[in-house]
């Protein structure tokens, strides 16, 4: 489930918190999350 999702800008990010090194499969997630994983093909 996706909760408390928010738009942050990028000039309001202060510093790096991590590394994900597994970022592709949250994107994935977070695609099919909000039902677009049918739109964007191949991603």
């Amino acid at each position: 489930m996706a909760d408390n999702i928010v738009t942050v800008r990028e000039n309001e990010i202060d510093s790096v918190l991590g590394h994900l090194p597994h970022m592709n499969s949250v994107d994935k997630a977070l695609l099919y999350s909000f039902g677009l994983d049918e739109i964007v093909e191949g991603y």
